[in-house]
C-alpha cells in the first residue's frame, strides 16, 4: 500500500532550493532583505546540526517539511504540487 497522507520530517539537504524559494517569495512583499542569504544561513545551520551560534533570538535552527503523498510545495489553488 502506498504511503498516502501529510508527513512531518526534518528538512533534508536536497530540499535547500525549496526552502530558498519558500522564502524568497513569500517574505519578500512583507520584509526586505537578502531572503537568499538568510535561508542559507538557517538551512546550513539546520543541516549542521542546528547549533546557532549568530542568531539573536535563538540558540538553534530546525527546520521541518511538510509532504503530501511524498511530495513537497503548495500551489494555493490547485492544492498539493510536487516539487521534485
Amino acid at each position: 500500500m502506498a504511503d498516502t497522507g501529510p508527513k512531518i520530517r526534518e528538512a533534508q539537504s536536497g530540499d535547500y532550493e525549496f526552502i530558498v524559494h519558500l522564502m524568497e517569495t513569500y517574505l519578500a512583499p512583507y520584509y526586505g532583505g537578502d531572503h537568499r542569504a538568510h535561508a542559507d544561513r538557517i538551512f546550513s545551520t539546520h543541516i549542521s546540526g542546528g547549533k546557532d551560534n549568530i542568531g539573536h533570538f535563538s540558540s538553534e535552527q530546525k527546520m521541518f517539511i511538510i509532504s503530501y503523498d511524498g511530495k513537497i510545495g503548495w500551489n494555493a489553488s490547485f492544492g498539493w504540487k510536487a516539487s521534485r
